[in-house]
C-alpha cells in the first residue's frame, strides 16, 4: 500500500515535469520503449526507500510532536492552488502539510548535531 502511494507520487511528479516540458507521460514511455508497469518495476527500490523514510520521519514527528508551521502551510497552500487549480484542496493541503512536517523533522535532526 505504501509502496503504491510512492509509485503514484513518483509518477505524478514525473508526469508534471514532463508536462512542463511540453510532453506527456505516455510519450515518455513510448520514447523509452517501456510500459508503465516496467517503469514501476525499475522504481521499486526507490519507492521502498521513500516509504521507509516516510515512516521514520512520521514516527519522529509523532514522538517529538513536530507539526508543519500553520502560517507557512497556508501560504504554500495558496501558491499550490494557483499552480494546481484542479487538485483536491484537502489532498493538496495534506500533501503540503506532510512535506513541511518532514522538513521540520529534518531541521530538528540537524539541530541535534550542532
Amino acid at each position: 500500500m505504501l509502496r503504491e502511494y510512492e509509485f503514484n507520487d513518483m509518477e505524478a511528479r514525473m508526469t508534471d515535469d514532463i508536462k512542463r516540458g511540453g510532453g506527456t507521460f505516455e510519450q515518455y514511455l513510448a520514447q523509452i520503449k517501456k510500459t508503465r508497469e516496467e517503469v514501476r518495476v525499475e522504481w521499486k527500490d526507490a519507492a521502498d526507500k521513500r516509504a521507509k523514510v516516510r515512516l521514520i520521519l512520521g514516527e519522529i514527528a509523532r514522538k517529538e510532536n513536530i507539526q508543519a508551521d500553520e502560517e507557512r502551510l497556508a501560504h504554500e497552500l495558496e501558491n499550490a492552488k494557483k499552480h494546481y487549480p484542479q487538485a483536491d484542496p484537502a489532498a493538496l493541503r495534506a500533501h503540503i502539510a506532510h512535506a513541511l512536517r518532514n522538513e521540520s523533522v529534518l531541521k530538528w535532526l540537524e539541530s541535534l548535531q550542532a
